[in-house]
């Protein structure tokens, strides 16, 4: 069973806990079934960031699921600061690939330089934009829009804490036809121990 197959049945399961809590009235009070279920759709667009609490840790054990999918997590509670004010949060694809973690995230209208990569506290992969809105060719002092409908680049903030066989030291970021691609290398694996057996005299 690949992990998509495993996040449908993840789901699955959560909306029929749902509605037998629901019947019960008893968790859940205040919240539609649509609602939750927007809720959990959301979290299929973005399984690697979304899946997180004790009722996920329980599912990811009980199918499964790599190590790497419980270590990659969103730090979106994390974002609760003076700095998140007028953020957006733009959606992020994660490929795993044996060798590197890419994330691609889709942001027309910005080229390189108005795009921060850093790496904090470590492990913590951190991707920004301050969204100013660019001067236009003959937008010169004095002038004035007399019309402005065009939205202008979304001010934007992503955090995700990298699992441990992640290589801080080796990250490249490009920005190409409107994607944002973001490259962390992995760490080669530990070599395995070797046994040597000692003859007895």
């Amino acid at each position: 069973m690949s992990s998509y197959q495993r996040l449908y049945a993840y789901e699955e399961i959560v909306a029929y806990m749902f509605r037998i809590s629901q019947r019960r009235n008893d968790f859940h009070k205040g919240i539609s079934y649509s609602e939750y279920i927007k809720s959990i759709q959301a979290a299929r667009m973005n399984p690697v960031a979304q899946i997180n609490g004790n009722l996920a840790s329980t599912m990811n054990h009980l199918f499964n699921f790599p190590e790497n999918i419980e270590k990659l997590i969103l730090l979106d509670r994390s974002l609760d600061t003076q700095e998140s004010k007028g953020v957006t949060s733009i959606p992020v694809d994660i490929l795993d690939t044996p060798k590197e973690y890419n994330f691609y995230m889709d942001v027309p209208g910005l080229c390189k330089t108005d795009i921060q990569v850093t790496v904090e506290d470590e492990n913590t992969l951190v991707i920004r934009s301050n969204g100013k809105r660019k001067r236009e060719d003959g937008e010169e002092e004095g002038c004035k829009f007399i019309r402005l409908e065009r939205r202008a680049s979304p001010k934007f903030l992503r955090k995700f804490r990298l699992p441990e066989n992640s290589n801080v030291s080796a990250i490249s970021a490009k920005c190409e036809n409107g994607v944002l691609t973001v490259t962390v290398e992995k760490l080669p694996p530990p070599p395995k121990s070797k046994t040597i057996e000692v003859s007895i005299s």
